[in-house]
C-alpha cells in the first residue's frame, strides 16, 4: 500500500492518491503433470482510493483472475527460471459507460542470473470485448519487461518494468526501490513510481506520472512473480 503525489499536475486534495494491490498465485495440483508442469490459479486486485478527497471515495478497482499452467526450470539441481501460461481476465466491476474489461493469454517466462538479478518477459495475446474500451492494449501496453535487483545484504530491492505500446519510443514506466525492515521478515518500505498510461481500466487513457511511498510485503526473491 503507497502513497503519493503527482508530478505532473498542482498537488491538491483531488490528485494525490493511495494506491494497494495483493496478488496471490495458488498451485492446485501437487502431482507434476506432462512436460513436468503444474497448474495453477491467480488473482489481483488493485485499488485507486482517492484518500484525501471528500468522502474518500474509491477511484477505481481492477480484479484479475486466471488459471494456468507453469513449468520450472531447473539445471544442476539449482532453480534457473519459469515458465508460464495462463488465462486471465480483467474488469473494473462497473456497469454502462463506465465498465472496462479485457480477456488474454499470459506468456511469460522468468529467469535467474543469479541470486541477486532476475529478468521476466509477459507477452499478451488479448480478446478485447469490452466495448468502452477496444484500444485498451494502445495505452496500456502490450507486455511486460521486468528486472529485479537486491543487494547483497539482501536489504535493498530494485523494480523495473517497462511496458512497450504502440509507440515503442514512449513505453509506459513502473520502477521501484524497496529497503526491507527487518532481516527476519519480507516487509519493505517502498519508493514507487508510474509514467505513463494504463495503471488503471477506468481512465486507462490518461496520463499518470505519480510518485507514492508507502508499505509492501515481497514474496521470496525466487518467487515466479
Amino acid at each position: 500500500m503507497v502513497t503519493g503525489i503527482p508530478l505532473n499536475k498542482s498537488v491538491t486534495r483531488k490528485t494525490a492518491d493511495a494506491f494497494f494491490q495483493f496478488s496471490i498465485r495458488h498451485r492446485v495440483t501437487r502431482s507434476v503433470l506432462p512436460f513436468n508442469s503444474f497448474l495453477y490459479i491467480t488473482y489481483s486486485q488493485k485499488s485507486f482510493w482517492d484518500i484525501y478527497d471528500e468522502s474518500s471515495p474509491f477511484r477505481d478497482t481492477n480484479y484479475n483472475p486466471g488459471i494456468g499452467f507453469g513449468r520450472y526450470v531447473i539445471k544442476d539441481n539449482k532453480l534457473k527460471g519459469a515458465m508460464m501460461i495462463s488465462l486471465e481476465h480483467e474488469s473494473n466491476g462497473k456497469a454502462g459507460e463506465d465498465s472496462r474489461s479485457w480477456n488474454y493469454i499470459n506468456l511469460s517466462a522468468k529467469y535467474f542470473y543469479n541470486m541477486r538479478l532476475s529478468a521476466k518477459a509477459q507477452i499478451y495475446l488479448p480478446y478485447v470485448d469490452g466495448g468502452n474500451n477496444k484500444d485498451l492494449l494502445r495505452y496500456k501496453g502490450y507486455g511486460i519487461f521486468s528486472v529485479n535487483y537486491i543487494d547483497k545484504e539482501n536489504l535493498w530491492w530494485f523494480s523495473l518494468n517497462i511496458m512497450p505500446r504502440d509507440k515503442v519510443i514512449n513505453p509506459n514506466l513502473h520502477t521501484s526501490l524497496s529497503f526491507r525492515v527487518s532481516k527476519n521478515s519480507n516487509q519493505y518500505l517502498t519508493l514507487d513510481y508510474y509514467a505513463g498510461y494504463g495503471e488503471g481500466l477506468l481512465n486507462y487513457k490518461k496520463y499518470t506520472n505519480q510518485v507514492r511511498i508507502g508499505f509492501t510485503i515481497k514474496p521470496d526473491f525466487f518467487s515466479a512473480y
